[in-house]
């Protein structure tokens, strides 16, 4: 990638790959001039139609006025997008320095119903599994139930009996989410504390939407509350609904919570990965069941 070829009126004083679960590579340029760096995005070759979907995601925040990445530039043979960065702490660390407000939990929530309200929902469908009613959605909500089930008998995450517990649980869950409406809309699929910037108690951006999907509001809010949960600040959680909306049904929630509980560790297990998240998470599940009785 030859830089000078893509800025050649500017001068560039830093490159900084930055980390990245994806398969993208991830750059952020720094200049000596003010006019602010810039982040650069390398997809591999077979990522043409990832690549267009995340452009077309980013115009859409942004007709939307959703704090997100402008677009200021793309290269289809280069397989390259530039964007603004964008500055701020990020939510995490904001609530890990004890400097966060209840105003500013609300604004989260608050942008968080906006991404919920979009309508250009066809951009968010997962092709491989397009959830278009309530009844596709509950299929791939016992669908995953059992996978989860599964995964976490045979690599010995708890035994049998609480397994049985947690399978009684997420059968009452399903009951409970076929008696009510479901709210199908684009949803962020990772809106972590660390994917959300703030610069002087205003939203800056909202990063990472390669999670994007098609899927119940609630199904979200159960993996904020995992986030929540697991930086052991759950006690903003409820701020952060009342910015969403004051009629929530926290039962859903919590189903949701235990269903993500379940898939990250089976994940983080069979991967191999991070085993002081494996040792939070068996501590999150081992509450959640002692909380059944």
């Amino acid at each position: 990638m030859d830089l000078k070829v893509i800025f050649p009126n500017r001068n560039i004083r830093q490159v900084e790959r930055l980390n990245s679960l994806s398969s993208n590579k991830i750059f952020r340029v720094s200049f000596s001039d003010p006019d602010g760096d810039v982040i650069i995005k390398s997809f591999p070759e077979d990522y043409k139609e990832r690549m267009k979907k995340e452009i077309d995601i980013l115009r859409i925040l942004e007709r939307h006025k959703i704090p997100s990445p402008k677009l200021l530039l793309i290269d289809y043979d280069k397989m390259m997008i530039v964007e603004s960065f964008l500055k701020g702490k990020t939510l995490l660390d904001i609530m890990l320095q004890k400097d966060t407000s209840d105003s500013m939990m609300k604004m989260v929530g608050r942008e968080l119903k906006k991404i919920h309200n979009i309508k250009d929902s066809e951009l968010w469908q997962d092709t491989k599994q397009i959830i278009t009613n309530k009844d596709e959605w509950l299929f791939s909500v016992i669908r995953r139930n059992e996978l989860n089930l599964n995964d976490i008998k045979n690599q010995k995450i708890v035994n049998i009996l609480p397994i049985e517990r947690i399978k009684k649980y997420l059968e009452e869950f399903v009951v409970e989410l076929k008696k009510s409406e479901i709210f199908l809309c684009p949803i962020h699929g990772d809106f972590n504390p660390a994917n959300i910037l703030i610069e002087n108690s205003h939203i800056t951006g909202i990063l990472d939407f390669e999670n994007h999907r098609i899927a119940h509001n609630l199904n979200e809010l159960g993996i904020i509350y995992y986030w929540f949960k697991f930086y052991s600040k759950e006690h903003f959680f409820q701020i952060l609904l009342d910015g969403y909306s004051k009629n929530i049904n926290k039962k859903i929630i919590e189903g949701y919570y235990l269903m993500q509980i379940i898939g990250a560790l089976s994940f983080l297990i069979k991967n191999e990965l991070d085993k002081k998240a494996v040792l939070r998470l068996k501590e999150m599940l081992n509450e959640f069941i002692l909380n059944m009785e």
